[in-house]
Parts: C-alpha cells; sequence; structure tokens
C-alpha cells in the first residue's frame, strides 16, 4: 500500500500528497515526544545564549557568550 501511496505522490497532486501523509501517520508504531522537564541544568548567570535549551539535549556553544 505505501509504495502504490508513494508512487501516486509522482504525479505532484496534493490529494495524493495527503493521502500518503494520512496513511503513513497511522502506521506509526509510537510519537515520540521529548520530555524536557527532566532537563536539569546548572549554567552559570554570565553565560548568555544558553535558552531555550535543545528538546534533543543537545547543546550549541557556537551560540554562547560571556556578559
Amino acid at each position: 500500500m505505501t509504495d502504490q501511496l508513494i508512487a501516486a505522490t509522482q504525479t505532484g497532486t496534493l490529494p495524493a500528497l495527503y493521502a500518503y501523509e494520512d496513511y503513513l501517520a497511522k502506521q506509526l508504531p509510537v510519537i515520540w515526544l521529548p520530555t524536557q522537564y527532566l532537563q536539569l541544568s546548572m549554567i552559570d548567570k554570565h553565560l548568555q545564549g544558553t535558552q531555550p535549551q535543545d528538546p534533543l539535549g543537545d547543546i550549541n556553544p557556537e551560540n554562547w557568550y560571556w556578559k
């Protein structure tokens, strides 16, 4: 079924894309949602650019700066 829906999207029509999207949404075994409330961070008040924190727990030091 999925292969047929993928093939139908090749025509470029939106209804075919929506049908593909709706079918796959029902086939997902799990919908992952991040649980940011489990994340605890101790950050120096002079270090800026740390917020908002990434929901995946990644850090982005390229955004940090001292103030």
